[in-house]
């Protein structure tokens, strides 16, 4: 890289959302996990994702940019 480059770090938030009611009556299942106290989402049962934020279905999305 040259001296003269600048170098502009990236922050990622995740926030997932609740399934919504058609999805509910449809039979569909939420495919995510979260690990607590980490950034951290698995989908299905063995990728795991991290982030520099992860909000869960529960956190109001007011509240998630409250955070970042």
């Amino acid at each position: 890289m040259k001296e003269d480059e600048k170098v502009i770090p990236v922050r990622v938030a995740l926030r997932c959302r609740p399934l919504v009611p058609k999805e509910i009556s449809e039979g569909c299942q939420t495919c995510l996990s979260f690990v607590p106290g980490e950034p951290q989402v698995v989908v299905g049962d063995d990728k795991l994702f991290t982030y520099d934020y992860v909000f869960d279905p529960s956190v109001e999305q007011e509240l998630s940019l409250i955070h970042i």
